[in-house]
Parts: structure tokens; C-alpha cells; sequence
């Protein structure tokens, strides 16, 4: 029987303010590597993927127009280097099928 562990550990303004610029930073992460690199940059961080996932930051509108043009640009630049982009990259499907359709 599992034990009630209680809430997981909630993000402060030091890890959100580091997930802000490595999204913007990258045009595209995933939540598995924003996970990851917040991780690796506070090693006593102990979350889950699904808490990064939660964070209102990761779902906060960050410019979408500007951020879309971004991910269709790296996701030409990995084709052309044979990079299984869909893999790699994290889109909202109705804002991909927007961008895409729009073309």
C-alpha cells in the first residue's frame, strides 16, 4: 500500500525564471527536456516531469506567432540533418495544424 507522500515540491521564482529563458532560448523544447535541464541546473531538485508539464509557465501564450515561426524553422533545419523531428519536438496540435494549414 502506498503511502500519502504528500504534494510534490512546487517550482519557485528561481526555477520558473530558468525554464522562461530556456524556452526562450529554445524555440522548441520539450516538457522531457525542460524537465531534464532544470534538473541538471538544481541537482537537489527532486519533480516530475508531470510538475514541469503544470507549471503555468510552460502553458502561458508566449508570443505564439513568433514561437511557431521558430519551431517550423527548426523543424526544417532537422530535416534537412535527417533528425526524426516528432521525437524532438513538443506542438500543440491545433496550433501546428493552424500554422501549417495557413501556409
Amino acid at each position: 500500500q502506498k503511502s500519502n507522500m504528500g504534494r510534490l515540491p512546487v517550482l519557485n521564482e528561481e526555477h520558473s525564471q530558468f525554464l522562461i529563458n530556456h524556452i526562450d532560448m529554445h524555440a522548441a523544447p520539450t516538457v522531457d527536456l525542460a524537465h531534464h535541464e532544470l534538473c541538471k541546473a538544481f541537482s537537489d531538485l527532486k519533480i516530475s516531469v508531470n510538475a514541469v508539464y503544470k507549471a503555468e509557465i510552460l502553458r502561458e501564450e508566449r508570443d505564439p506567432d513568433k514561437t511557431i515561426l521558430k519551431r517550423e524553422l527548426y523543424i526544417e533545419k532537422c530535416i534537412k540533418r535527417g533528425v526524426d523531428y516528432q521525437k524532438k519536438l513538443f506542438l500543440s496540435s491545433h496550433n501546428a495544424k493552424q500554422s501549417m494549414s495557413s501556409k
